[in-house]
């Protein structure tokens, strides 16, 4: 997917933003997850490596944080899109959407792209 500046972002080197930005800023995602603390930065391995490991607002919370750049969640449910980074001044936010029970995964989000 290509975002802002023409960047391309895999969902591998975006796990790897997500979990880079959450073992340095540990004391804001930790208070919000179940995981013991001694299992944190595994927590966050996790999320790096294993493409079965799901994703969810915390880590687009650090993706947004960490690319300073505004995401906005569709969902099929018909509401209007979750704006996160809002902060971020940004005409091109990465735009994904969430579905429920999608595929065996359940739960999962893609890419919204322009055709």
């Amino acid at each position: 997917m290509e975002i802002l500046t023409g960047e391309k972002y895999t969902p591998e080197k975006l796990r790897g933003i997500a979990a880079d930005f959450m073992i340095k800023s540990k004391n804001d995602f930790l208070p919000f997850l179940e995981v013991p603390e001694e299992n944190y930065e595994e927590f966050c391995e996790n999320t790096r490596s294993n493409n079965s490991s799901w994703g969810g607002q915390l880590e687009i919370q650090a993706i947004c944080n960490s690319l300073k750049i505004p995401i906005n969640i569709y969902s099929n449910e018909g509401q209007s899109p979750i704006k996160m980074g809002e902060e971020f001044n940004s005409k091109n936010p990465l735009n994904i959407s969430f579905h429920k029970h999608l595929y065996s995964l359940g739960n999962h989000y893609n890419a919204v792209v322009k055709k």
